[in-house]
């Protein structure tokens, strides 16, 4: 088992679970909305500022992941699930408990 996700289900030495699977999966949010509000960093290598029904325009198949290095999302300022959990890891004091 990957070192990293071991530790997401280990807690003082014991391991209490074990992952089912090993990839992503997304959460499209507003980066307007979001940036607006003094939430989100800005993203220097992800410019192009569309809509997610832009995103979803450029599909080539209605299951096709959004992000990785070649997705539809992956150089625009929609982001992913994996991207809000860092920012939240990152900046623990800017989130209320209730996230």
């Amino acid at each position: 088992m990957d070192s990293s996700r071991k530790e997401t289900l280990t807690f003082d030495g014991k391991t209490y679970g074990v992952p089912r699977d090993g990839y992503g999966l997304g959460l499209l949010l507003n980066t307007r909305l979001l940036g607006g509000a003094g939430l989100l960093p800005e993203y220097k290598d992800q410019k192009e500022d569309c809509t997610i029904e832009d995103v979803r325009k450029r599909l080539k198949d209605k299951n096709q992941y959004w992000g990785g290095k070649e997705g539809p999302a992956s150089k625009t300022r929609v982001i992913k699930q994996a991207d809000v959990v860092a920012l939240m890891a990152l900046h623990t004091g800017a989130f209320s408990k209730e996230l």
